[in-house]
């Protein structure tokens, strides 16, 4: 299961940290122990312009990644639960971060995910899956529509 994915384009300020250290103690205190990965960005990341490739997050200064552990087998019912919890970060975070996510973590949850995914660049790549794919073949829950 990816991890839940979100972008800042500013330090997190000390509210964000409280209300993400508060999310943490509420899930650990319900039994689902996980992770957050920070990732510092940057540097190369953003010295190519955000209209030179479908990647829009170019902006951003970290992103963070949540994740929480499952066992192979679990359920069905556990999954979704703990897309549910990753997921939660997100929105506990929403006040403070850009909304973004990374499309290779597809996140089931996100309803406006073409916006989250790609930006102002869903456009654009609706006319090139227009051109090399118009019927859709190659397709998920949250893939680009022909135009």
């Amino acid at each position: 299961m990816a991890p839940a994915l979100t972008f800042f384009n500013s330090l997190i300020p000390p509210a964000g940290v409280r209300a993400l250290k508060a999310e943490i103690e509420q899930q650990n205190s319900d039994g689902h122990n996980g992770m957050i990965i920070m990732n510092l960005l940057g540097g190369k990341i953003d010295e190519i312009g955000e209209g030179e490739t479908a990647y829009p997050h170019r902006k951003a200064i970290v992103s963070a990644e949540y994740y929480l552990p499952l066992h192979p087998s679990a359920s069905n019912a556990q999954i979704d639960t703990a897309q549910a919890k990753q997921n939660g970060f997100r929105q506990v975070m929403a006040p403070w971060s850009t909304g973004g996510a990374y499309v290779n973590y597809i996140d089931p949850l996100i309803t406006d995910w073409q916006q989250a995914y790609y930006g102002e660049h869903y456009q654009k790549l609706q006319a090139v899956k227009n051109q090399y794919d118009p019927t859709n073949v190659f397709n998920h829950g949250q893939s680009i529509l022909p135009a």
